[in-house]
Order: C-alpha cells, then structure tokens, then sequence
C-alpha cells in the first residue's frame, strides 16, 4: 500500500495535470527525469516505476481498459550495489545518539535486529514474551517458515529490558 500510496504520489507532485487513464510514454519519461532530478538513485526510480506499472495495469484489468505499455523501455535496469556494513564503532555512535522521541524505537528496533542476527523486521514486530526462551529468541521466520533460536546479546537483552514494561505474555515487544 505504502508503495502504491508513493508511486501516486510521484505521479501527482511531476504530473499534475495527467489522469492514470490518459497517461503516455513521454509522461512516463518526465516522471522518470523528475525522480532522478529529485537525486533518487537508480534502483528506487525503478522501484517506483515499477509500482506505478503495476498499479496502471491493474486499473487498466479492473475496468476494462485496453492498457498500452507506456513504460515500455522507461524503468532503467537494476543496478548491482556492494552492501555497506556498519562496524562497531558505527553501530555504538547509533546506540549512544540522543534521538527525538520519534526516533528513538526506530533506532531500537534497527539495533534489537541487528543484535538478534539480522532478524527481519516483520519477524521483530511479532516477537512475543513466549518467544524468549532461557536466554534465546525461538521463533518461525515469516518469509521462510524456518524454526530459528537466536541466543540473546547483552546489547539485545538492554533494549528488551528498556521495553519490558510494555510487553505482556501475549502482547508485541515495544507495542
């Protein structure tokens, strides 16, 4: 929905005066120019190009309307990018930050991840009380539907305590 909600949004702040129904390759074109004059890199103008192909096709599908491939040759290529690994000290200017309220269970969730092997997000905001068992997180990954156990760090273990009054047996950590 998020991607969807932005792809639109693209569409309206580049071309206001053109309808989803009535747009054209040019259109498409200009919007790609306007995303990456917006200093977006590569790969998210496709991102968002993408989003918007699909949402055009489906409009198109839900009423019956012959779609044209405006994007034919519009979205770029995927570009290849070398991860970037934050190292200790990196991550210890993260932890020690003086954030905004707002940011601060963000930063947390970010750490709690990364301090928990990588876990996914999604697999984050399900984590229960009945996950932590002697000292580990027991858990089925989402995407996968693989058991995990993932022993608890001392640096995981002080966020989960920071957040340890708003969990309860069957409630979410941090909700």
């Amino acid at each position: 929905k998020t991607s969807l909600r932005t792809a639109v949004g693209d569409v309206a702040a580049a071309l206001p005066h053109v309808r989803l129904d009535g747009i054209a390759a040019a259109d498409i074109a200009q919007l790609r120019e306007h995303l990456s004059a917006r200093g977006l890199a590569q790969n998210t103008v496709r991102s968002r190009l993408r989003g918007l192909r699909f949402l055009y096709r489906h409009a198109c599908t839900a009423h019956d309307l012959t779609a044209v491939d405006v994007f034919r040759g519009a979205i770029p290529r995927e570009v290849e990018t070398a991860p970037h690994f934050l190292n200790a000290d990196e991550l210890e200017r993260l932890r020690t930050a003086t954030l905004p309220d707002r940011l601060t269970s963000a930063r947390d969730a970010f750490l709690l991840s990364v301090y928990l092997g990588g876990m996914r997000f999604g697999d984050l905001s399900r984590l229960t009380r009945k996950h932590i068992v002697n000292g580990a997180v027991d858990y089925t990954m989402g995407k996968t539907d693989r058991p995990k156990w993932v022993p608890i760090t001392s640096q995981a273990l002080a966020i989960l305590d920071r957040y340890n009054t708003s969990y309860s047996e069957k409630g979410r950590i941090g909700t």
